[in-house]
C-alpha cells in the first residue's frame, strides 16, 4: 500500500516553494535598497549610522545561514546561494565602510575636518 503522508509532504513543499521564493526576493530587495540608500554618508554621525545598519545585515545574514541547512533542498539550496552573493555584497560594503572612517579620522587628525570620527 503506498504511503500518502509522503505524497502529501511533497506536494506541500512544491506548493509553499513560490511563497517562500516571493518573500525572500520581496525582503531581499527592500533590504539591498535600505543599504544603498544608507551608504552615502560622510559625516560622523551618518557613518556611524551605516555601521550599526551593516552590523544588523550581517546578523541577518548569519541566522538566515544557520536556518537554511534545515530547509528543504530546492528552497535550502536557493536560500544559500542568495546568502552567498549578500555575504559578497557584505563584504564590499564593509570596504566602503573602512574607506568613510579612515577619511573621516585623516580629516580629524589634520584638523579639517569633524573633530570626532565614529566609533568602530
Amino acid at each position: 500500500m503506498p504511503d500518502l503522508n509522503c505524497k502529501k509532504t511533497s506536494l506541500t513543499i512544491s506548493r509553499h516553494i513560490p511563497t517562500v521564493v516571493g518573500v525572500s526576493l520581496s525582503i531581499g530587495l527592500v533590504t539591498v535598497g535600505a543599504l544603498v540608500l544608507s551608504s552615502c554618508a560622510t559625516s560622523p554621525s551618518g557613518v556611524a549610522r551605516e555601521l550599526s545598519v551593516y552590523s544588523f545585515a550581517t546578523n541577518a545574514v548569519a541566522t538566515l545561514k544557520s536556518v537554511a541547512p534545515a530547509l528543504p533542498q530546492p528552497v535550502g539550496g536557493a536560500l544559500e546561494g542568495f546568502l552567498a552573493l549578500a555575504s559578497a555584497g557584505l563584504a564590499l560594503w564593509q570596504t566602503h565602510l573602512h574607506r568613510a572612517v579612515s577619511a573621516l579620522r585623516n580629516q580629524a587628525a589634520d584638523g579639517s575636518g569633524p573633530a570626532q570620527p565614529p566609533v568602530a
